[in-house]
């Protein structure tokens, strides 16, 4: 019997059939740091348990998402990911945005430990993990931010302010 991990990795990788548009070398990469987000988070608790085995669907497809729209309506290069955490959007943002650097910003050594290890595993040269509080970057570092589980959109905004 195949473990969980492997098994959500290998049965729930739907991504390809939702974005026929992504080629295959940008699926390769979100399916791989799919693999590495569900390997880890046994260890780390980066998701949620109960969503394992919808990962593709609730937090790869999700980032898609989410990036597709950023990378559209700005011009900005810097996208910062506020309480990166699980890399989630960032880790997307920067497989999708080539052209584009994403700066993943967490107070958690543990994480940004696993976010390093990402960008190292999926060469990402286009992505920086910075061991931080967001509060800590100064006024006006961040142009462009994404967050998705740094706090409501209310406190993020009177923190970053």
């Amino acid at each position: 019997m195949k473990d969980k991990t492997n098994s959500a990795t290998e049965m729930l990788w739907r991504v390809p059939q939702w974005f026929p548009h992504l080629n295959q070398k940008t699926l390769d990469s979100l399916r791989a740091y799919q693999a590495e987000l569900l390997h880890f988070n046994k260890r780390i608790n980066l998701i949620s348990a109960k969503t394992e085995l919808d990962c593709d669907a609730i937090h790869i497809s999700d980032a898609i998402c989410a990036t597709e729209i950023i990378l559209k309506h700005t011009k900005k290069k810097d996208i910062y990911d506020i309480g990166s955490g699980n890399g989630i959007p960032g880790i997307v943002a920067a497989i999708l945005g080539e052209d584009r650097t994403v700066r993943l910003v967490d107070s958690d050594t543990r994480k940004i430990e696993f976010l390093k290890h990402c960008i190292a595993k999926l060469n990402l040269k286009n992505c920086y993990a910075t061991h931080a509080r967001a509060e800590a970057l100064g006024d006006g570092a961040i142009q462009c931010g994404v967050c998705r589980g740094f706090a409501s959109v209310a406190k993020t905004l009177l923190r970053l302010r």
